[in-house]
């Protein structure tokens, strides 16, 4: 998949050192999400701003009015019309502001999907392994998601509640500054009270929250997943136990989290109620109209702005909190997009051949943990290589090196000569086809799942493949035939979804087929179909099987037995059985247990 380039998009941050001077902000995560939309960003902020100075041509017109209505005058007219008329400027700019900042948001969520797919298709497919779906679907669905409110509210909202009110506050100050002065008492009283009973750093406690989170929803997509072959076997409390175990886990960490936060919230907020604003100002002003030192248009005017400040303090905190957010997901969603890609050559080199050649090979998951100790095989072209071993002795991983779903700590791995990170993916991915016991469906259509490695496959071709495959009949009872949509009106089973793998890797036609027990999941009467049509599938090219029955590869060319990530045996299959070594001891369990089922 090619990169993005009709947007301007956010450039990794490959730069260890930390950023200086003009390029202070080069390594802050929200900074790098915004910068290529700064402009209309700006515009609307500066929008705001003009909209925030704006309010203050009612506030001053409301003064002239009162006084006017209190005088028993009607030369307020005038002053009527400048307060409509600011009133009108002020709302007119501060609507433009949103809908520039929600037209950015629009084009800031559209550009980061389109990054975050393309990022997703360059990480090497082990990221995968080490990363839950759930903190995928967070990262990607959720926190971009949450952008929207940092984006299109909170930047313009927060500027306008921290600066209409403080334009209102001037405004108090010139119309009486004794009266300025106590609509300040409340606010001042807040903040004061909030900032010594609220323990801690709340972007912290907000982080914390966020990965709990993440844990309960990766904790529900596991349970939903196992949920059925729970309830068959009767486990499905056993099943929820960690679904339990995590929400409870995220309840009482929240409650420890936040219950300081919002008690000292509710003990700050008193300051800021109704009764503490009357009388913090409506009180001293009667006593100042009264001993004469102002008008009562002056006192209703500061009244009114004294009682606008605690909502618009509140909105403030409310849009601090969507920025905080906002800048949690801006991490997350960064830190996503630095994870470094799958190395791709400088100057790639085609496979000349299909020989698959393993080399010293050490691999391990964790440093200092090696699964694969120095492995050493060659595959012939043509041949059929199979991988036994008891599980966790590296057959799988193995078998996923030599696709490059990972890369060797140590040693190489060749197909046609060439080492597989010399190879540009998209070109290994046409050399080596990988057919996995548990394969997956994309939610797309039938003839689109098949046609995955060959796009330009024509319908025949595809529906030629899906007969091989001994699908092809299922897929044409669907409601739409081989347009049905997988997960809508293509609900198959676990061995019609892998005969469609086996037609999808029929008709992309590799050279060199990764293939994991391709007829585990298979009903017993398609069994036989599927494994000539395996047979079909594999002539000519150069097979890695990975086997847990062994009486299916009795045929292979070269059979490598695995033990603790080290080859132990290699051979035929009756020359390891006259071995009487390791392969001979898991040819006579498996023999055992089958004569045990009948």
């Amino acid at each position: 998949m090619s990169r993005v380039t009709d947007e301007p998009t956010i450039v990794p941050n490959e730069s260890p050192s930390r950023p200086t001077g003009d390029n202070a902000n080069a390594g802050n995560p929200t900074w790098r999400i915004l910068r290529p939309v700064a402009t209309p960003i700006a515009v609307a902020l500066l929008l705001q701003v003009l909209s925030s100075l704006a309010s203050a041509i009612p506030l001053l017109a409301l003064v002239r009015i009162v006084d006017g209505l209190t005088r028993g005058t009607d030369a307020v007219w005038p002053a009527v019309w400048w307060f409509i008329g600011g009133l009108g400027g002020a709302l007119s700019l501060g609507s433009l502001a949103l809908l520039i900042t929600h037209l950015v948001d629009l084009r800031v969520q559209a550009r980061l999907r389109m990054q975050l797919a393309d990022k997703l298709s360059r990480l090497p497919l082990g990221w995968f392994d080490q990363s839950s779906s759930g903190r995928v679907r967070r990262i990607v669905q959720d926190d971009v998601a949450t952008l929207h409110h940092l984006v299109a509210h909170a930047l313009v909202e927060v500027t306008a509640a921290a600066l209409t009110p403080a334009v209102g506050v001037i405004v108090a100050l010139t119309i009486d500054w004794r009266l300025g002065l106590c609509c300040l008492i409340g606010p001042v009283a807040y903040m004061v009270l909030f900032s010594v009973l609220a323990p801690g750093d709340m972007r912290t406690v907000m982080s914390r929250i966020a990965e709990s989170l993440s844990e309960v929803s990766a904790a529900v997509i596991e349970f939903v997943d196992g949920i059925a072959v729970l309830r068959v076997f009767g486990a499905g409390e056993t099943g929820s136990a960690r679904f339990t175990r995590a929400s409870d886990d995220f309840t009482s960490e929240f409650r420890t989290l936040v219950t300081p936060q919002m008690r000292a919230h509710a003990i700050a907020l008193t300051a800021l109620g109704l009764p503490v604003v009357a009388l913090t100002i409506v009180a001293p002003g009667v006593a100042m109209v009264a001993a004469g030192w102002s008008e009562v248009a002056d006192v209703v005017v500061v009244t009114m702005i004294a009682f606008s400040l605690p909502a618009t303090l509140l909105t403030v905190g409310a849009g601090q909190q969507h920025v905080n957010d906002g800048q949690e997901a801006a991490g997350r969603l960064i830190g996503l997009l630095d994870e470094p890609d799958l190395p791709v050559a400088r100057q790639p080199r085609e496979p000349a051949g299909a020989d698959v050649t393993i080399e010293d090979v050490t691999f391990g998951y964790a440093p200092d943990q090696p699964v694969l100790h120095e492995v050493s095989l060659t595959a012939r072209e043509g041949s059929v290589t199979a991988l036994v071993g008891s599980s966790g002795s590296g057959k799988s991983t193995l078998a996923s090196l030599i696709a490059r779903f990972r890369d060797v700590d140590a040693g190489a791995i060749r197909i046609g000569d060439v080492d597989v990170r010399d190879i540009d993916p998209h070109v290994l991915h046409q050399h080596v086809g990988v057919l996995l016991q548990s394969p997956s469906l994309p939610a797309m259509s039938i003839r689109d799942n098949i046609a995955l490695g060959r796009p330009d496959a024509t319908d025949e071709e595809i529906q030629h493949a899906a007969s091989q495959a001994a699908i092809d009949t299922r897929i044409r009872e669907l409601p739409r035939g081989y347009d049905s949509v997988v997960g809508e009106d293509a609900r198959l089973s676990g061995g019609e979804i892998q005969r469609v793998a086996i037609a999808r890797a029929i008709l992309a036609d590799p050279q060199v087929l990764v293939l994991d027990e391709a007829t585990s999941a298979v009903d017993p009467e398609n069994e036989a179909a599927i494994g000539q049509a395996l047979a079909e599938l594999t002539r000519g090219r150069t097979v890695i099987m990975i086997a847990h029955r062994l009486g299916t590869i009795a045929h292979a060319d070269q059979i490598v037995v695995l033990d603790h990530g080290r080859i132990v045996e290699q051979g035929h299959h009756k020359s390891l059985l006259a071995a009487d070594g390791r392969y001979a001891e898991l040819w006579h369990d498996q023999a055992v247990v089958a004569g045990g089922a009948r």
